[in-house]
């Protein structure tokens, strides 16, 4: 009896440690399946993650891109205004030129008139003045010619008179 126990008792420490044996391997197997499922929980989080970050990246990048080509235009439609506007200085500007230039052409035409008008005055009032000039100096003369002539008709009576004073 006492080696039949002893069997029971050997087989039952078998099956008691094989049982043991069993259940700290299904153990060990729950625990690699557990650290696998959280490794490819935890790989599935980062795959995740870094699309997450990719997309934002990824959305930032468009969102500068976006930013630049709309400075781009702005810049071009400064520009073009600027073009426009230089272009309309400019145009003020030749417009004022030929303003002026026609000005100054109408100035130098009035001086060129008034210089002829004045040229034309003179010429009046020194012919004039030679006209009057010229009568004076005939009148003088014809005064002068008179004078001599009474002078010289009252010395021919003068001497008539003392003639024939003589004479009686």
């Amino acid at each position: 009896a006492a080696e039949k126990a002893a069997v029971v008792a050997k087989a039952k420490a078998e099956a008691e440690a094989e049982a043991a044996k069993t259940k700290a391997a299904a153990e060990k197997k729950k625990q690699e399946a557990e650290a696998a499922a959280a490794a490819k929980a935890k790989a599935k989080a980062e795959a995740q993650a870094a699309a997450v970050k990719a997309a934002a990246e990824k959305k930032q990048e468009e969102e500068k891109a976006k930013k630049a080509y709309l400075d781009a235009l702005k810049a071009q439609e400064e520009l073009k205004e600027k073009r426009v506007r230089a272009k309309k200085e400019e145009a003020a500007v030749e417009e004022k030129w030929k303003k002026q230039a026609a000005r100054q052409a109408d100035d130098e035409k009035r001086a060129r008139v008034a210089a002829a008008a004045v040229q034309e005055a003179t010429a009046k009032a020194t012919a004039k003045a030679k006209a009057e000039a010229d009568a004076a100096t005939a009148k003088a003369v014809a005064e002068k010619k008179k004078q001599e002539e009474t002078a010289a008709a009252a010395a021919a009576a003068t001497k008539a008179k003392a003639t024939a004073e003589a004479e009686a």
